[in-house]
């Protein structure tokens, strides 16, 4: 038998591996995707399809970017949790651009090379090229990328006399139904689960590093934050707002904890909460809508105060020490007078990552 065979061969059967553990969710699939790559791109060459030649270039760089954002690095770190395309009428766009630009490409090859079957080959290109990019970001609508180049592929590998190939891709069609129906299910699971992630806030006056936990916390345990709405809002707004966008802020806020869930890893890390909606509506406009005193009360698994304990660091829209202090003792009389079981953080700024990982973890 031919070196072109034997070539052949040994790239289906990586990338065999490859994708099927991609369907089963395992990290590993990138490396067995970065040895198929190169073994195709070499045969690819040899049969004169070259957008095909690209793809692969491009697969073996996706790959290395696929494998650092699944891979976490211990046991006890998980992938990426599985979503969904947002907002959907994004996919009407991604069909079109594919198209044109496979259309664009395909006439490059017409000009410049002796290219075999340039459209179709190239439209596997672009289809590819989404379905990847969808893939590495763990996106459910990528297996209807892949049913598409799959079924340009199947007919153009066979035309080529790419035998095996051609079989492989038509295997790869059956398993993008898989894809599609296993990652369904997982996604239903994750929505199903979202009431088993914890939910860490962080309450605590003006420049009391409410933010810099939030985030490191999350970054550290590779899961999602909540931002302060209501200083979005304030800081867009010129610092003017009116009385009715204090429950505006509160309801948003909630609304962007029930989505954080949806893709959280264990935990959500909020950076404050209603409450301090509800002291601002109160220092600002004197008055406080009875839907959002409503709203203050919401719980959170884990309550942490964080005590302004370090020099105020000033953005210009704060105000000045006494006013951070005097708020901060507002905090105190109001998480006691609720009856919240807060833990009061003080100490480095590591003292109080390594506190709030030992009280999360021992849950």
């Amino acid at each position: 038998m031919s070196p072109q065979f034997w070539l052949e061969m040994a790239a289906n059967a990586t990338l065999v591996t490859a994708v099927f553990l991609a369907a089963r969710n395992k990290s590993v699939s990138w490396l067995f995707g970065i040895a198929g790559c190169a073994l195709f791109a070499v045969f690819f060459f040899q049969i004169k399809l070259y957008a095909d030649v690209t793809l692969q270039f491009f697969f073996i760089l996706t790959n290395m970017i696929g494998w650092l954002q699944w891979q976490r690095g211990g046991e006890a770190q998980t992938v990426l949790p599985i979503s969904r395309v947002r907002p959907l009428w994004h996919l009407l766009l991604y069909f079109p651009v594919a198209l044109l630009t496979a259309w664009g490409y395909s006439e490059l090859l017409r000009r410049f090379t002796d290219a075999s079957f340039p459209m179709l080959d190239s439209m596997i290109l672009t289809f590819s090229v989404v379905a990847q990019l969808l893939l590495m970001r763990r996106k459910l609508e990528t297996w209807a990328f892949w049913l598409i180049a799959n079924t340009v592929a199947v007919p153009l590998y066979f035309t080529k006399g790419a035998y095996i190939t051609s079989f492989v891709y038509a295997v790869f069609w059956l398993n993008a139904f898989y894809g599609a129906w296993q990652w369904r299910r997982q996604l239903q699971a994750q929505s199903e689960g979202t009431a088993e992630v914890k939910t860490i806030c962080f309450v605590g006056a003006e420049s009391s590093g409410k933010s810099t936990l939030a985030l490191r916390l999350a970054a550290d345990l590779e899961t999602v934050s909540v931002e302060e709405y209501g200083r979005t809002l304030w800081v867009e707004r010129g610092g003017k707002l009116d009385f009715e966008d204090y429950l505006h802020i509160a309801e948003t806020h909630i609304k962007m904890e029930d989505a954080a869930k949806k893709n959280a890893n264990r935990f959500v890390f909020v950076d404050t909460t209603p409450l301090t909606t509800l002291f601002y509506s109160d220092e600002h406009m004197g008055k406080i809508d009875p839907k959002l005193l409503d709203l203050s009360n919401r719980s959170y698994d884990y309550t942490f105060l964080c005590n302004p304990d370090f020099p105020m660091v000033q953005d210009g829209w704060r105000g000045d020490e006494s006013f951070r202090q005097a708020q901060h003792e507002w905090y105190v009389r109001e998480l006691e007078a609720r009856g919240v079981n807060y833990i009061s953080l003080t100490g480095t700024f590591e003292d109080k990552v390594a506190l709030i990982k030992k009280t999360i973890s021992d849950s």
